[in-house]
């Protein structure tokens, strides 16, 4: 479907206010927390996200929170009022559910019958950090301990430092410094490990940058590290506006559990080692409490040999890696996964339902992502435009069509060097959901071994 990359309607003007925060000079244009629900608008072939303006934290509007505004748009978490969570999707379409307990089932091999995909279990709560908490200093001494309930976890901060309406940001206009912490499974692409925010961390800086238009800006140093004895990868990055203020960054990336991260995003004045010291001692004693209660989980198709992150409230009738004799146009059996919108569908005869697919292209003799569309052409009898989109960090060849009603669209990009194709069915009445999980299919997908 076409327009289906994130839009970034609201982008960052510039970084003066926010030099000017770090510097401790009121900007001339006083922000607002820019925190707050995402409010999606979307609709077959279109996706708009807008972001609602929010009020200051305790009157003290740091720009930072501008650069933190963006990462909303891609987060595994996000806030509602009075603490409740809810799951936003890559692509802004805010679904709520709750987790529910994973166990790994074992496929059946009856030819033509699904079973379910793999569901495993989060791994245990990172161990405690405290043994290896830095020393306590005159300043450590006047910290305090901040729950962050949002993601289960907790951070010390200066005292006198204002803390967002959501308590998951800290900044000091005084001391020109501020931290955000969340936990993310997608930007620059999906995050399954930390071993994926070390491959995408260019695509990481560069979302960053772009959507606080700083044009200029380079990787310092960037390489595994520890956040007490948890594992971690930094990146450290500088960017300059087009005035030439320059600001220090720090992205720390903790591990998470089954899929995604923590992540902690530093920023100081540039050469500021006093602010730079503090801002470590702060990313230092982050501790996670335990998986965050997130509505989102991770599944793995053994047989079609890829996994994808999707809300399960939209997926009533189930997750299959299905087993299918088709023989049809030649094709014999073929292995897919297969994401269901209700139960109705997935009782519903083959072809007959609404339905996400995800499969890798050789099955149906197909080797590249124009294969895959001209078959779609060629089954369908329709000649449509073809389009690309860029999703998960990667580009996607889709082609859409419509027969009696029904509404199709299938997509292919090369993974990993493996071609892909991920498809849907959906009518009038369920357009919504289904469109909701071919996005965040295409938001998600790898191979089984990525």
């Amino acid at each position: 479907m076409k327009a289906l990359a994130v839009k970034t309607d609201e982008r960052f003007p510039n970084m003066e206010a926010f030099i000017g925060a770090l510097n401790g000079h009121a900007s001339a244009q006083e922000l607002a927390g820019g925190i707050g629900r995402r409010v999606p608008t979307t609709a077959y072939g279109q996706t708009d996200c807008k972001q609602p303006s929010g009020s200051a934290a305790a009157g003290k509007a740091s720009a930072f929170f501008r650069i933190i505004s963006y990462m909303k748009a891609n987060p595994i978490i996000a806030w509602v009022s009075g603490g409740g969570l809810l799951a936003v999707i890559a692509l802004c379409i805010i679904l709520p559910i709750a987790l529910s307990d994973g166990g790994k089932t074992t496929p059946a091999e009856n030819i033509g019958v699904t079973a379910p995909a793999t569901e495993r279990p989060p791994i245990s709560a990172a161990p405690d950090k405290s043994s290896l908490a830095p020393e306590p200093t005159a300043e450590s001494a006047k910290m305090v301990e901040r729950n962050i309930d949002i993601i289960n976890a907790t951070i010390e901060v200066p005292l006198d430092y204002t803390v967002s309406e959501d308590g998951m940001s800290f900044a000091s206009k005084d001391r020109a410094c501020a931290v955000m912490t969340d936990y993310y499974w997608n930007i620059g692409g999906p995050i399954y490990s930390l071993s994926d925010v070390e491959s995408q961390r260019e695509a990481i800086v560069a979302q960053l940058m772009q959507n606080v238009d700083i044009e200029s800006y380079r990787i310092l140093t960037a390489g595994p590290d520890m956040v007490g004895n948890a594992e971690a990868y930094q990146i450290y990055f500088e960017g300059s506006d087009s005035d030439g203020i320059s600001v220090d960054i720090i992205v720390m990336a903790v591990e998470g559990y089954d899929f995604g991260c923590y992540f902690i995003v530093a920023a100081y004045a540039k050469g500021d080692e006093a602010a730079e010291a503090e801002v470590y001692t702060i990313i230092q004693s982050f501790k996670s409490k335990g998986m965050p209660d997130t509505t989102y989980k991770v599944y793995y198709a053994e047989r079609a040999g890829a996994k994808v992150v999707i809300d399960t409230s939209l997926a009533q009738g189930g997750v299959a890696d299905a087993k299918i004799k088709m023989n049809v146009n030649g094709i014999g059996t073929v292995h897919e996964m297969l994401i269901y919108p209700t139960q109705e569908d997935r009782n519903a005869a083959l072809g007959e339902g609404s339905v996400v697919e995800i499969g890798k292209a050789f099955e149906f003799g197909l080797a590249t992502p124009k294969e895959v569309i001209e078959y779609n052409k060629n089954i369908s009898g329709t000649n449509n435009e073809a389009y690309t989109f860029s999703s998960g960090g990667v580009e996607w060849l889709a082609y859409d069509f419509e027969i009696s009603g029904r509404n199709f669209s299938y997509a292919s990009a090369v993974i990993g060097g493996e071609c892909y194709l991920v498809g849907c069915v959906f009518n009038a009445s369920n357009e919504k959901a289904v469109i909701a999980l071919y996005n965040q299919a295409t938001a998600s997908l790898r191979g089984l071994e990525e």
